[in-house]
Formats: C-alpha cells, structure tokens, sequence
C-alpha cells in the first residue's frame, strides 16, 4: 500500500496495513486496503 503525497510519517506497515504518524500530539491514522477492511 501506498501511503507516499499524504505528508506523514509512516508509524507501521503490515502490507495491508498502514499506521501513519500525525504529528506529536495528534491521533494516528490506519488505512487499510479494500479487501482486509472486508475481511475485518
């Protein structure tokens, strides 16, 4: 996956899953790809 033009730092990336860093202070962001959602 790829999370590159979003302008954050990429705290953990399992593939279909991503953990972006916001900022300190700030929540994180996790994506995850269509298919894992679905399967989730």
């Amino acid at each position: 996956m790829s999370v590159e033009g979003l302008g954050c730092k990429i705290g953990k990336d399992f593939g279909a899953f991503v953990m972006c860093d916001l900022g300190e202070g700030s929540s994180q962001l996790a994506l995850y790809e269509w298919n894992a959602a679905a399967q989730d």
